[in-house]
C-alpha cells in the first residue's frame, strides 16, 4: 500500500499547493503582467516538485528502510509526479480562482480510484479505467510499485506522467492568453 499512499499524499498536497499558488498569481499579475507572473509560477513548481519530495520520500525511507537508489528513484518519481499534479490542479484554478478546488476535489477522487493502488486496472469499470490515462497518481504508483518491488518500464512512466504535466502547462498557456488584463489591487508607490 505504500506507493499507493506515497502518491495519493504528494496530489492531495498538489492540490491544496495549486490553490494557493493560484492566489499569488492572481495577486501578482495585475502587478507585474500575467505572463511575467506565470512564469514565477511555473519556477515556483518547479522547485516545490524537487524539494518537497526529499522530506516526504525521507521520511518513508525511514519507515520503509530502503537503500539511498531507491531513494533518489522514488525521489525522481514523486518530483515528476508532482510537477504533473501540480500543473494538473493548476487549470481549474487558473480558470476560476478557489473555487477550482470544487472541481479538483472530484478529480482526485476519481484518482483514488483510477490510480489502480487498490484495485488492479484490469478489473476497474472502463470511466476509471479511461481516467487513469490522464490520472498522475496512476503512473506515479506503478512507478512506486516497480522501485520499491520490482518491474520494468518505469522510465517509459515517468515520461508519461511527464507528458501531463506538459499537456498541462499548454493548457495554462492559452488561459493565460485569455485573461483579460486587470487593474492592479494596490498602485505601487
Amino acid at each position: 500500500m505504500a506507493p499507493f499512499f506515497m502518491s495519493l499524499a504528494f496530489y492531495i498536497g498538489s492540490m491544496i499547493g495549486a490553490m494557493l499558488i493560484v492566489v499569488a498569481y492572481k495577486s501578482f499579475s495585475p502587478l507585474i503582467g500575467r505572463w511575467k507572473a506565470y512564469t514565477y509560477t511555473e519556477i515556483a513548481i518547479i522547485l516545490i516538485s524537487m524539494i518537497a519530495p526529499l522530506l516526504i520520500v525521507g521520511l518513508s525511507k525511514s519507515m520503509l528502510h530502503f537503500d539511498s537508489n531507491t531513494y533518489w528513484q522514488l525521489w525522481v518519481n514523486h518530483s515528476i509526479e508532482l510537477f504533473a499534479a501540480l500543473n494538473v490542479n493548476l487549470i481549474f484554478s487558473l480558470i476560476i480562482g478557489q473555487l477550482g478546488i470544487m472541481i479538483n476535489m472530484p478529480f482526485m477522487l476519481t484518482q483514488v480510484v483510477s490510480g489502480a493502488g487498490l484495485i488492479p486496472r484490469p478489473i476497474l469499470p472502463d470511466f476509471f479505467k479511461v481516467m487513469s490515462n490522464i490520472s498522475p497518481c496512476f503512473y506515479s504508483i506503478r512507478a512506486d510499485y516497480n522501485i520499491l518491488y520490482g518491474g520494468n518500464s518505469t522510465h517509459t512512466l515517468w515520461l508519461q506522467l511527464l507528458t501531463i504535466g506538459i499537456v498541462a502547462i499548454i493548457i495554462h498557456l492559452v488561459i493565460v492568453a485569455f485573461q483579460k488584463k486587470r487593474a492592479p489591487l494596490v498602485q505601487p508607490s
